[in-house]
């Protein structure tokens, strides 16, 4: 690249009770081939020593680091971006998570090259407590509008939320991340698909560790949280459709282990009776 199409990532790392794994982290960041980086810690009230390591890292690579109160994983993000990123770019990374080292270059290439896109995103290893990799995932759409696939994708989001990077202005237009939403990375990407084109690039460019502690862990908060976002999208033509296929994604989610919250959804999901997959929540609920 030139000295003219070397922007600035604003690089935001949300920390929270990962001592054991952020120094890999913020390592991955700093070895980055891109060097043209702005990086942003906030510690949302560790219990562990992260705090200690992160302080110790600033001071050694001098990136801005914030410890702060918990005010949740959203709320951080919007004050990492409002409060300190200046970058043309941004791109986030959890803590417990890591890059390759040609992530941000491959990614800042193709969206300088790619000025139709506002946003990109690749593959990623999913890895386990020891980084053994258990398997990959990333794809593009693979038929209908990006939009629609990314919130018809019921089997799960298709876009790996570490290695996203977007243009910062975007949320001038669109807004911040939902404070009040448990799945605001698919609800961000969700809102920037409706509007512009996202780019995939079919490379493994970050690892992501799958552990008990991950946030998606939580089954309850999660189906809840989808239906949430779904019906943010009302106004669209094909709403009903798509209400009613998570409303029974839901119910038979939450039909085994969860049967209180599950009769949340199961009205809703008797309009799609004629479906296995009600008659396999049903079979859950009663039996399980």
């Amino acid at each position: 690249m030139t000295e003219y199409d070397n922007p600035l990532v604003s690089v935001i790392v949300p920390s929270y009770n990962h001592a054991a794994y952020i120094e890999k982290c913020i390592r991955s960041i700093i070895s980055q081939t891109y060097k043209n980086i702005q990086l942003i810690v906030i510690d949302d009230g560790s219990k562990d020593n992260s705090v200690e390591i992160l302080s110790k890292l600033s001071k050694e690579y001098y990136f801005i680091f914030v410890s702060q109160a918990n005010i949740g994983l959203s709320a951080t993000l919007n004050k990492a971006i409002k409060q300190h990123a200046i970058g043309k770019y941004i791109s986030i990374v959890a803590s417990d998570d890591w890059w390759l080292e040609n992530k941000l270059e491959t990614q800042v290439r193709f969206l300088e090259e790619n000025p139709t896109y506002k946003m990109c995103y690749s593959k990623a290893n999913v890895v386990d407590d020891v980084g053994e990799i258990k398997y990959t995932y990333g794809r593009k759409p693979s038929s209908i509008s990006f939009f629609d696939e990314l919130l018809l994708s019921t089997e799960g989001s298709f876009i790996p939320v570490l290695t996203v990077m977007y243009e910062r202005q975007l949320h001038q237009e669109l807004g911040y991340y939902d404070e009040d939403s448990y799945i605001e990375d698919w609800d961000m990407h969700l809102r920037i698909a409706y509007k512009h084109n996202i780019g995939f690039i079919d490379e493994v460019l970050a690892c992501y560790r799958y552990h008990g502690n991950n946030m998606s862990s939580n089954t309850v908060k999660m189906t809840h949280a989808l239906i949430r976002i779904v019906k943010k999208w009302n106004h669209i033509s094909n709403f009903a459709q798509t209400i009613r296929i998570w409303e029974l994604v839901a119910f038979r989610q939450l039909a085994k282990n969860n049967k209180k919250d599950a009769m949340i959804y199961f009205i809703p999901a008797l309009k799609s009776f004629y479906k296995i997959g009600f008659w396999r929540g049903l079979f859950n609920l009663i039996f399980k």
